[in-house]
């Protein structure tokens, strides 16, 4: 088993307490939030500009790394399980309560309804999907890490089940060798850069920004990125050099 890594909690602890402080600072920055500030801030638009850099990037790395430990304690499908009670499960709650609330009172705010809560989930929630004209949060707001999460642990684990295992380790070790020459752990960059490029070829779906400030396929790499550093601790070691 392996050991736990605390450095893996602090860093949860200080993405946590920045993505909330990160949709504090969106009212204040932009005008067309679920709630906005009459005024907005250039020094608050600058801070969550610099926030969607690393946040999302940071907590999708490490969850990938917690997926590849899980990996060795347990089955495929005793995981694929665990993962769908731990992410789905209150991800499709929140889609049914919390997120109808979070649409009923934007729609509120922006003089767009005027009638009770009930009256709008009842007769308005489920009408189109929000984002592409419609009501139903069928993304779940600020829970789509959470389905992003289990669509991504149920990919590695589709792969692994397609492709041998002890291919994998050889591809990984290859890896390594490449990454512990100085400076190529930045041709890690190259993957972000390229799913990036999605965002200007198809914006609406695969290359919507709205989760994070990243793409669906750019969220993935980093999800990828933290199970390849996971393979062996050199990967550490070559992190901390840079």
């Amino acid at each position: 088993m392996a050991p736990r890594r605390n450095d893996f909690d602090v860093l949860r602890v200080v993405c946590t307490a920045s993505i909330f402080l990160f949709h504090c600072f969106c009212i204040f920055a932009v005008s067309n939030f679920f709630i906005s500030n009459d005024e907005t801030s250039l020094v608050f638009y600058v801070l969550t500009a610099l926030m969607l850099v690393w946040m999302l990037p940071v907590f999708f790395i490490i969850s990938g790394r917690v997926t590849y430990y899980s990996l060795g304690r347990v089955n495929a499908g005793a995981l694929l399980k665990t993962r769908f009670l731990k992410y789905m499960v209150p991800f499709l709650f929140g889609v049914f309560t919390f997120c109808a609330i979070i649409i009923y009172l934007t729609m509120v705010f922006y003089h767009q309804y005027s009638g009770s809560l009930l009256s709008f989930y009842v007769n308005e929630y489920f009408h189109g999907l929000y984002g592409f004209g419609g009501n139903f949060s069928f993304l779940g707001n600020h829970l789509w890490y959470l389905l992003y999460l289990f669509l991504f642990t149920a990919i590695i684990l589709l792969l692994a089940r397609l492709f041998p295992w002890g291919k994998w380790k050889q591809m990984f070790h290859r890896w390594l060798s490449v990454f512990q020459k100085p400076g190529a752990v930045f041709l890690l960059s190259i993957p972000v850069i390229l799913t990036t490029q999605v965002n200007f070829i198809e914006p609406l779906v695969f290359g919507r920004t709205g989760t994070g400030g990243w793409n669906i396929l750019t969220h993935f790499v980093f999800f990828a990125l933290g199970i390849l550093f996971s393979y062996d601790s050199r990967f550490d070691d070559i992190i901390d050099r840079h």
